[in-house]
């Protein structure tokens, strides 16, 4: 009973003030948005880096740059060149983010993309949910037949 008498009085305070009341309720809102913001950065990052990745602390990424200029990516005859000659590394794989047009039966649709040789799910120890990743034969003849792994 006591609980829903201290909810009357507080509503009743509440209305007597609206503009206390508004400053509260941004107040609050401002507050649950920002813990809730930087706990999915800290859960991300942190706790769960890469879902499936076995060992996060020993993935090194490599980007070929000049000083003063935006880095861009290796070409495949470097990654070929740094896979043969490298004693290093468990593997090394080759990726780039691009977009991506998708067209079907309705509007074409663009979507964020990346093209990445044959063993990068090997390399990273992730394995698909459904289906299979890439096969090695399909990364040694250029320009063979393009093969995508669609992920959620």
């Amino acid at each position: 009973m006591s609980l829903l008498q201290d909810l009357k009085c507080g509503v009743r305070v509440l209305t007597k003030s609206p503009g206390f009341a508004a400053l509260a309720i941004v107040t609050l809102a401002l507050g649950i948005g920002a813990n809730t913001t930087i706990f999915s950065w800290i859960n991300s990052t942190l706790l769960n880096p890469v879902p499936g990745l076995n060992k996060p602390s020993e993935v090194v990424s490599l980007t070929l740059s000049k000083p003063g200029d935006n880095p861009f990516p290796f070409t495949y005859p470097d990654v070929e060149a740094m896979r043969e000659g490298q004693q290093s590394f468990m593997g090394i794989t080759a990726c780039n983010f691009v977009r991506i047009s998708l067209t079907d039966k309705g509007k074409p649709e663009r979507l964020a993309g990346m093209v990445a040789s044959a063993n990068y799910f090997d390399v990273l120890g992730v394995r698909p949910f459904l289906g299979r990743g890439f096969l090695p034969a399909e990364d040694e003849k250029p320009g063979g037949a393009p093969v995508a792994v669609i992920g959620d």
